[in-house]
């Protein structure tokens, strides 16, 4: 018994209460938590591999760069050269991700070799199809790469907001040009 049960009077017969009163099953949660794997939804965003950086890429939406470039600096040749940026960093993505898919085909090829002699043709297969998957990505980063030099709509659509915005921009500075002069 402590020193304050003993000052105001609490006695045992309160603290046994207390001990009765706080059960284990109310405050912790002992179920198995792959249980409830109902309620939770998970979405996978793209296939996982690096052609993804060349879709995340393409989706940018832009307009509010392009907007806030015009207010700041509303020249078309600041507005050229902006894009000429941004073609080049989707050049570069493009070259990382054609380097890294040459990295994984390699590394694939060896696996199998590897798996051939030592005789493990259920996994030299699997690796195959693995490695059409990495063939297939990179025909497809191929197709994509000649159509954003041949400028095809569905590639540079981040170019094209970005203008939308750098327009909307020069729009709103000089309707603030014109009402100065108008005061």
């Amino acid at each position: 018994m402590s020193f304050f049960s003993k000052l105001f009077g609490i006695g045992k017969d309160f603290e046994k209460e207390k001990e009765k009163a706080i059960e284990k099953d109310v405050f912790v949660d002992d179920t198995d938590p792959s249980e409830n794997v109902s309620n939770v939804i998970t979405i996978h965003y793209g296939t996982g591999f690096p052609i993804d950086a060349i879709y995340a890429f393409v989706r940018k939406d832009l307009e509010a760069d392009g907007y806030n470039d015009a207010i700041c600096c509303p020249d078309n040749s600041y507005r050229d050269k902006r894009i000429k940026v941004y073609k080049n960093e989707l050049r570069t993505i493009f070259e990382q991700v054609n380097l890294k898919y040459i990295d994984l085909i390699k590394q694939l090829e060896a696996q199998i070799s590897f798996s051939k002699d030592q005789g493990l043709e259920g996994r030299a297969n699997a690796l195959e199809v693995q490695k059409s998957l990495m063939d297939e990505h990179v025909r497809r980063l191929k197709e994509l790469e000649e159509k954003f030099e041949n400028n095809d709509s569905t590639m540079i659509g981040m170019l094209d907001s970005y203008e939308m915005g750098f327009s909307r921009g020069i729009a709103i500075k000089l309707t603030d040009l014109t009402q100065w002069k108008k005061n």
